[in-house]
């Protein structure tokens, strides 16, 4: 996954003295939530993804997509 706001992730916001350049080469604009990597690892696992085989599934603001 691409970068993810985790409390370590926050930590080091939080200290951050010169500008995010990681999060600023996502082009949603931010940080994924945990719930929206769980969200994309669980349908991974669900049947509902039962026909996908062998494919790269990017969960990453397009940060590979730049």
């Amino acid at each position: 996954p691409g970068g993810t706001l985790t409390p370590l992730m926050a930590s080091v916001d939080a200290n951050r003295i010169g500008p995010d350049h990681f999060k600023g080469r996502h082009p949603i604009g931010r940080y994924a939530d945990p719930d929206e990597i769980a969200a994309a690892a669980a349908y991974l696992v669900s049947d509902d993804s039962s026909f996908v085989l062998g494919a790269t599934f990017m969960a990453d603001g397009g940060y590979t997509a730049w």
